[in-house]
């Protein structure tokens, strides 16, 4: 899980020399991996990418290194990325940093979740000290994680499905202190029904609770359902909605706190395509919302 790769327009790579392509890849396989947990690797690539770039968008350097071992050729995958998913990509991953960073900012003791982590490092960018991080996943991609990334007193591993409640036990023995629920590239991969029975089921359990997470529009959906760097897999996205306050309606009791958009600010590494995401039928394309639950 975790994050995924989506397109605006048809803009073609350059052709750099991808992560990973000389590396001698260690003997680790992705193959227990299910088709939905593969999509990972997507965004694993785009950190490592922009991690090597000049002025890069987000740093992670681990992302680096799990490319290079990880025993996946990469340059498949590179192929069917364009410039711009890349970057709006990892534009995505730093607005979650960010949102975690503003609610430590406020509870520096919080706890923080992150559905659906992938092979994501979010821990050390943004760890303060204090904050308690745990990343869920399924059994296959938290095993994966555990080969490269280091469980510690305050960042914990939960091998587990969203959709499987029972996680949620663990959890509630920290409360009072604050919680955030992050779904970075997750929901769009979910029906309906389940989005709303897992916000309602957090609602029941972390009254007041923030939860952020990334949304598609429903003509997204139907368009980006067979992207082409989804056809390594059978995953597919199911779910979207047309306004950021539909959540409100589909969860009464949730109140819709704030939304970022990939047009909010200029990115230099975009260039005249800013232009392009603030034309209102692309600004609505995809965003990320953020919620109380």
């Amino acid at each position: 899980m975790a994050s995924r790769i989506t397109s605006f327009m048809g803009f073609e790579l350059a052709e750099p020399t991808y992560p990973g392509e000389e590396s001698c890849m260690e003997e680790r396989s992705v193959a227990d991996l299910d088709d939905l947990a593969k999509t990972s690797l997507a965004t694993l690539y785009v950190r490592a990418k922009e991690t090597q770039s000049q002025n890069p968008i987000v740093r992670d350097p681990k992302a680096v290194e799990m490319v290079e071992k990880i025993g996946f050729d990469f340059r498949e995958v590179a192929r069917k990325f364009h410039k711009h998913d890349l970057i709006c990509t990892a534009m995505r991953v730093r607005r979650f940093d960010e949102y975690v960073q503003d609610f430590l900012a406020r509870f520096p003791n919080g706890v923080v979740v992150s559905i659906g982590c992938g092979l994501d490092d979010r821990f050390s960018r943004i760890d303060n000290g204090q904050v308690i991080f745990y990343d869920l996943d399924f059994p296959g991609v938290i095993a994966m994680r555990r080969r490269f990334l280091t469980e510690s007193a305050r960042n914990h591993c939960i091998p587990s499905s969203a959709q499987d409640f029972t996680w949620m036990n663990t959890l509630e023995t920290l409360k009072p202190r604050p919680f955030l629920f992050i779904a970075e590239g997750v929901f769009q991969y979910f029906s309906e029904d389940e989005v709303k029975t897992l916000i309602e089921q957090l609602r029941s359990r972390f009254p007041g609770a923030e939860m952020a997470f990334d949304v598609c529009n429903t003509y997204m959906v139907k368009r980006m359902s067979h992207h082409s760097a989804l056809k390594e897999t059978e995953a597919s996205l199911r779910w979207g909605i047309k306004d950021s306050r539909d959540i409100e309606i589909l969860c009464p009791g949730v109140k819709f706190l704030d939304d970022w958009y990939y047009s909010d600010k200029w990115e230099r590494k975009l260039g005249l395509f800013n232009l392009v995401l603030r034309v209102p039928f692309f600004k609505k394309m995809m965003w990320a919302v953020r919620y109380q639950l």
